[in-house]
């Protein structure tokens, strides 16, 4: 009968943490090197803005800027997924994305003022 018993205990608890894993959503797995690299970036970033900013026309400016501003917010985005609320994050990506979709229409109106209109 206690050998009965401790077999249900032990697949009462199997089923109680197997219940739990499924109810948590799984957080995505970050390596220590991911934000090495992103600091280095943000630091190469915001170099290449403060070295080249006499040689800088506005748009270019703007462009590292928002892109400056983008990485930083991914940064901290990634260093507080545990401490935020989900809806906080959600609005933090959505600018993160805005800043580099600006970005990228800067550099390409970059590209056109300077190459095709000239």
């Amino acid at each position: 009968m206690a050998k009965q018993t401790k077999k249900i205990l032990k697949n009462i608890k199997k089923a109680e943490e197997l219940e739990k894993e499924l109810s948590e959503p799984e957080k995505p797995k970050r390596r220590a090197w991911e934000g090495y690299v992103l600091g280095g970036v943000i630091c190469l970033t915001l170099f290449l803005l403060t070295a080249g900013w006499e040689f800088l026309n506005a748009v270019n400016r703007a462009m590292y800027g928002s892109i400056a501003i983008a990485l930083i917010m991914m940064y901290a985005e990634r260093k507080l997924e545990s401490e935020w609320p989900k809806s906080r994050l959600v609005w933090l990506s959505r600018g993160t994305a805005a800043l580099i979709i600006a970005a990228i229409g800067l550099f390409i109106y970059a590209i056109y003022d300077e190459h095709i209109a000239g």
